[in-house]
């Protein structure tokens, strides 16, 4: 801890044995000198006199040594091994340690503050303290020093606090400090005791986050218990809705205001679905279905939400292309995707004038170098390339973003915003690599941004397919718990064709099945009074193994109930079902075969 040349220096001052040799030469001389005065300064006998004053030493010796040199060995010994303990003491804790003088010139340093700045002894000894502070305290520290000398004021001084340090790297560190003040006469010395605490402040962070993380996924976790609760009433009443408006619309004719209207019910309540999924998404118990989707069809189904969404004095552009191939993906996540865009791009115009939002839909030609500059390309392509891509674009004239941070605007929380969640860009990241995408940004600081979603393109023309006869094909049983439920799917399936017979609890189907009617089709509500659903399908598959079926289940079951229908050899619908879906399933059980 302390400087090698100064500790030579002190213990030479302080070796008895070094005093005792230099009290006896000065006695010896001193006495020679006496008796050559006495004497008159008579050389001739000189041998006599130095014959005397060696035999006066020799009786004074023992008397020197032992009445004021051992004393002084046996102070120096204790004081030794004082000096030694408190030097192993102060190498050997694990705190800093560290000494300086009035002028902030360091004197004294324990292993424990060289490990912590990364110096070694000789690098740190006599170099003033403010090399281990990082601006601007280096540069005021000396001031701090000067005014406590001159006035005695202790800002720092017995007070522990945190402070900011830095090392030989430059690095900064957090430590804790407590300055002690030693007065040495006219002299001072302040000794200070250093506590890294940098790593316990990252552990505090670490619990900090995964307590807020633990928080949310709480409140997600009641968000979903409570969405799962409204879900399965709100299906069954959008399924009333839905199935009553398009058996309205059968017996109307296609020009008539009422069917107009009965269309606006319908697109209405599948809207309501669509929100109502979402919800259930936003809660982590979401089932999305992947099915063909036209981009510009998904952006004109959400315009008037986009111009509720944008800010009131601002424009909305549209530049949507017609007939674009079909992409594989789920309608809800697109939407989802471009009103995080729009909201984005909202925000960036604020309540600017002349401030704009072009939405733009198309096909892109990518060459192979500008392709890999957009988020998320290594993940949807790997090492092939795709020439054409389809394009949803979102152009916003609020400013850009600042080149040094667009690296950074997909992470996770990343928000330059102080109402900013962080979650909007990196939402619209994972759902494009989820269905083969990527993004684009072009980004003009200072004027403009573009955020493309790109799709490969994929040869999924549209095609209008006619509404299959299914008169005569096949006798239905259904079974739902909910009656209104059970009215609207049987209406459906008698208006195409289909001859039906409805119950509304598992034991009754079980009973209807085993009459002697044949019946080549069964679609059963997995909740059911009675006996559940799939314990029916045990019971009817027990009697008749190829019999075909249909399950069917709120959205707070799809997951697990699509997985379990699956096991089953079943198919599976979501409810609120529609006419489309049911027609397609019905198609792949009834007319595969035929």
């Amino acid at each position: 801890m302390v400087n090698d040349r100064t500790m030579k220096r002190h213990h030479y001052l302080k070796s008895p044995l070094r005093l005792f040799l230099i009290i006896v030469c000065i006695v010896f001389v001193a006495e020679l000198l006496v008796m050559f005065m006495l004497r008159t300064l008579d050389l001739s006998v000189w041998y006599t006199d130095f014959i005397d004053a060696f035999s006066l030493i020799a009786l004074l010796v023992p008397a020197i040594f032992f009445l004021l040199i051992r004393p002084l060995i046996d102070q120096n010994a204790a004081f030794e091994e004082s000096e030694s303990r408190l030097r192993s003491i102060t190498s050997n804790i694990p705190d800093g340690m560290i000494t300086i003088d009035d002028k902030g010139i360091i004197r004294e340093a324990n292993h424990a503050t060289l490990t912590m700045f990364a110096y070694n002894s000789d690098e740190l000894i006599g170099q003033n303290i403010s090399c281990l502070m990082p601006s601007p305290y280096k540069e005021e520290h000396d001031g701090y020093l000067t005014r406590y000398l001159k006035t005695g004021e202790q800002r720092i001084i017995g007070h522990l606090r945190e402070v900011e340090g830095r090392v030989k790297n430059g690095q900064a560190i957090s430590i804790e400090l407590q300055v002690a003040v030693i007065k040495t006469g006219k002299s001072h010395l302040f000794v200070g005791i250093l506590r890294d605490i940098s790593e316990r402040k990252r552990l505090a962070e670490e619990r900090r986050t995964m307590r807020l993380h633990l928080e949310h996924a709480q409140r997600l976790e009641s968000l979903g218990v409570l969405a799962g609760g409204v879900a399965h009433d709100f299906n069954n009443i959008l399924a009333a809705i839905m199935g009553n408006a398009s058996l309205a619309k059968i017996h109307i004719e296609k020009n008539s205001l009422a069917f107009e209207r009965l269309s606006q019910i319908e697109h209405s309540s599948f809207h309501a679905a669509e929100l109502c999924k979402q919800m259930l998404a936003y809660a982590g118990k979401g089932q999305f279905v992947v099915q063909k989707c036209d981009l510009s069809k998904i952006i004109r189904g959400i315009e008037s939400l986009i111009h509720s969404s944008k800010p009131a004095r601002s424009q909305l552009l549209l530049k949507l292309t017609d007939d674009l191939p079909l992409i594989q993906a789920d309608a809800s996540q697109l939407q989802q995707m471009i009103m995080n865009l729009i909201i984005n791009a909202s925000e960036a115009i604020g309540d600017k004038a002349d401030g704009y939002i072009r939405i733009e839909t198309g096909i892109k030609q990518l060459n192979e170098h500008q392709a890999s500059q957009c988020v998320g390309y290594q993940a949807v392509h790997g090492t092939k390339h795709s020439e054409e891509y389809q394009c949803i674009s979102v152009t916003d004239n609020g400013g850009g973003i600042d080149p040094a941070i667009v690296e950074h605007i997909f992470e996770p929380f990343y928000s330059t915003r102080f109402t900013g969640r962080g979650l909007g860009l990196s939402a619209c990241l994972g759902i494009a690599r989820s269905l083969g995408g990527m993004i684009g940004v072009e980004n003009h600081p200072g004027d403009s941004i573009t955020m493309s979603i790109l799709f490969p393109c994929q040869q999924l023309q549209p095609s209008v397919e006619p509404v299959p006869d299914f008169s005569g094909v096949a006798r239905v049983l259904l079974a739902d718990d909910d009656p209104a439920s059970l009215r609207e799917i049987s209406a459906l399936l008698q208006d195409l064709g289909l001859d039906v017979i409805s119950v509304t609890d598992g034991q009754k189907a079980v009973d209807l099945f085993q009459m002697p009617q044949y019946i080549s089709l069964v679609i059963l509500n997995i909740s059911l009074f009675k006996l559940t659903g799939i314990e029916v399908l045990h019971l009817i598959r027990q009697q008749q193994p190829q019999i075909k079926v249909i399950l069917i289940s709120r959205y707070n079951e799809a997951n697990a109930n699509s997985r379990l229908a699956q096991n089953e050899g079943a198919e599976f619908l979501l409810k609120p079902l529609s006419r489309q879906n049911i027609i397609q399933t019905l198609k792949k059980l009834l007319l595969t075969e035929q």
